[in-house]
């Protein structure tokens, strides 16, 4: 990260006129690609809205990246023994959730930055009424095969 936000955007608007360049020559599926660089002024997205995604997963005292705001808050209270302060937010999960143990992966939509992210919690979740589906029986058996079967060549050759 460079502290020259002029000599950045330059260096980003070459890599995508570059990039571009080269998907313009590709074909995928016997079809033309089509591909351009697009100012940030073009963007409908807000600028502020990835710079506050990236502070949320990076631990405000060493500055290790995590892969989830729950990573960081773990890191936080773990390593340097205490809690990241949390801003006040409301989350909502509006489609059924995975699960594994005791945690839930959830999507967590933010009405601030109108933005979603997936997040495994554990004890922040309040399950009631929703309805979890459970991995079928089949999914969690082992298949058992013959020697022979595993040893066998799959491919066929064209005659």
């Amino acid at each position: 990260m460079t502290t020259d936000d002029d000599f950045e955007k330059r260096n980003f608007q070459h890599a995508g006129e570059t990039l571009a360049e080269v998907w313009r020559d590709m074909k995928i599926d016997n079809y033309d690609v089509s591909a351009e660089y697009r100012q940030p002024e073009d963007s409908k997205q807000d600028p502020a809205e990835p710079n506050q995604a990236l502070k949320e997963k990076v631990c405000p005292t060493c500055g290790i990246y995590f892969t989830s705001h729950k990573g960081v808050q773990m890191h936080c209270r773990y390593v340097h023994g205490k809690p990241v302060q949390d801003r006040c937010e409301t989350r909502v999960r509006p489609q059924p959730c995975c699960q594994r143990a005791n945690e839930f992966l959830c999507i967590v939509h933010r009405y601030e930055t109108s933005s979603e992210d997936a997040d495994w919690l554990e004890d922040e979740v309040d399950t009631s009424g929703l309805t979890i589906p459970e991995p079928s029986s089949s999914a969690l058996q082992m298949p058992v095969m013959r020697e022979s079967e595993w040893l066998a060549n799959p491919w066929t050759e064209e005659q």
